[in-house]
């Protein structure tokens, strides 16, 4: 894995599918807000809009990115996740994704 962070290193992981997503993210895509295919085109178009400290304090770097990009429709659309260990390698782990 690339020794590079933020947002490079998100798209990596997001474009090989690693990554988990939280309960919350889980019943919005179960309810039909929005699909897996919103989250990765957001990742993909988007850019960090926020960085924040991670209160947990498990994420590397002891940091949250909020993403700014588009869902598959065109419409703006937002993540908020942090990178961390899980597996022996690294994830992005998705906190909440909205429209």
């Amino acid at each position: 894995m690339p020794s590079h962070g933020g947002i490079d290193l998100i798209k990596i992981l997001v474009s090989k599918k690693l990554y988990r997503y939280s309960s919350k993210v889980e019943s919005f895509l179960e309810d039909g807000y929005y699909t897996t295919e919103d989250i990765e085109l957001c990742i993909e178009t988007g850019s960090v809009y926020k960085v924040e400290r991670d209160e947990q304090k498990n994420s590397i770097g002891n940091k949250k990115y909020v993403i700014k990009g588009k869902d598959t429709c065109g419409n703006d659309f937002y993540t908020a996740g942090k990178i961390i260990n899980c597996d022996g390698g690294r994830v992005y782990f998705l906190i909440t994704a909205h429209q």
